[in-house]
């Protein structure tokens, strides 16, 4: 299997921690509470000398209930440190349906001509034909215009070998690689057996929302309890 013994039980850190923005530092412009209790696990987009962060928003504690936001920073101004100040964020996504009922979670983004592609995780349920309810993590995918008015939002499904098309108890941790028109490959997770976290590569019909050739990349090593992708993909060189 590929990505199979390839991994060492150690740590390399290859980022240099510059600074903080707390959740103080962070004012909502379209909710009543002005301050989240917690601001995490971003997404960023890099427009020319604009940079977008779209965090995960946390108000309260009890229901850890999650929802997205964005905020705007000059390019300079971040890599020269000049962060401290109050960064005016609009929450674009929050619990709306049974699907994303218990929040909205870790955003991904893709700019493909000028269509922001948001991949995150919409955490709710799957009602049942009884009183019965199955919950779901949810692989979501929200495209947006420049404004970051949300043109639509649905979740993925997964082709099986065996042609079964479902819905995974669990889908997070996905990126896109490459978007061709209403095809892309992508990088994803789904929890295709339950405790069975591997990391896959497939294909993805947008146009229908399903997930199909899929193909284990990664599987957790001896001394790892489940893997799942990082942030999004960087391409290096061509075909890298």
């Amino acid at each position: 299997m590929e990505g199979e013994k390839m991994r060492k039980d150690r740590e390399v850190n290859l980022f240099r921690r510059r600074f903080y923005i707390p959740p103080s530092k962070i004012r909502i412009k379209n909710y009543i509470r002005e301050t989240p209790s917690v601001a995490f696990n971003p997404a960023v987009l890099l427009d020319e000398k604009k940079v977008f962060i779209f965090p995960r928003l946390i108000f309260d504690y009890y229901e850890y209930t999650s929802s997205i936001g964005v905020f705007e920073i000059d390019l300079d101004d971040l890599l020269n440190g000049k962060v401290d100040r109050v960064f005016e964020t609009e929450i674009l996504l929050w619990p709306s349906d049974i699907t994303d009922f218990l929040g909205c979670e870790d955003p991904r983004i893709h700019l493909h001509d000028d269509t922001i592609y948001m991949l995150y995780t919409g955490k709710g349920y799957e009602l049942g034909d009884t009183t019965e309810s199955k919950r779901i993590d949810y692989l979501y995918l929200a495209k947006m215009n420049r404004n970051f008015e949300i043109l639509e939002k649905r979740y993925f499904r997964v082709l099986k070998d065996d042609g079964e098309l479902v819905i995974p108890l669990s889908n997070k941790d996905s990126a896109f690689i490459e978007i061709e028109g209403e095809k892309a490959t992508m990088l994803t997770r789904p929890m295709m057996e339950r405790g069975n976290l591997f990391c896959y590569s497939a294909v993805a019909d947008l146009e229908n929302m399903i997930l199909h050739d899929l193909r284990v990349i990664m599987k957790p090593e001896e001394w790892e309890y489940k893997v799942g992708w990082s942030t999004n993909v960087v391409k290096m060189r061509d075909g890298e």
